[in-house]
């Protein structure tokens, strides 16, 4: 009889011994959380494990409006926004407003961002980690015309200029 209320209690278990040889050393963790092997280092004890999130509840709202050089703001413009920190990125549309937001990020972290309208880039802008405001405003300029291609390193490198043949007769 004392043997049989054993037998649920060993058979878990058992399962359970199973389960954590069939998984090899990190299973199952995130990268970089700091375990090492999967194993718990001495920090993730103390301080409990997190891993870094591209987003921060209690984080910085960043918001502008694209306009073209004559002021118009500009509707359907993608704006890119990149954690300098992670290398992540994340882009947002433009409403007829011109208006883009990002939130929810990170105060230890600097972003750069621009706007593209018909394959035309706006410059890049620049949040610094030490800009402590919590709402940043980055309003984005796209040029009327592209910029000019840049003059080759070499001038002797040019093409010389074609000279016309008449037609035949």
């Amino acid at each position: 009889m004392r043997n049989h209320k054993l037998l649920p209690f060993v058979l878990i278990l058992a399962a359970t011994a199973g389960l954590m040889q069939a998984q090899p050393p990190g299973a199952g963790l995130p990268p970089g959380s700091g375990h090492v092997g999967g194993v718990a280092t001495e920090k993730d004890k103390l301080f409990g494990s997190k891993t870094p999130s591209d987003e921060d509840p209690n984080g910085r709202k960043l918001l502008g409006a694209v306009t073209n050089e004559n002021g118009d703001l500009v509707n359907g413009a993608v704006v890119f926004l990149k954690n300098l920190k992670s290398g992540k990125e994340r882009s947002f549309f433009t409403k007829k407003d011109g208006k883009y937001r990002f939130e929810k990020l990170r105060m230890d972290a600097d972003y750069e961002m621009m706007a593209k309208f018909n394959g035309i880039a706006s410059e890049i802008k620049k949040l610094s980690m030490y800009d402590n405001r919590k709402e940043a405003v980055r309003n984005l300029v796209i040029p009327n015309k592209p910029a000019a291609p840049a003059p080759p390193d070499n001038p002797t490198q040019e093409k010389a200029p074609q000279e016309k043949v008449p037609p035949a007769k």
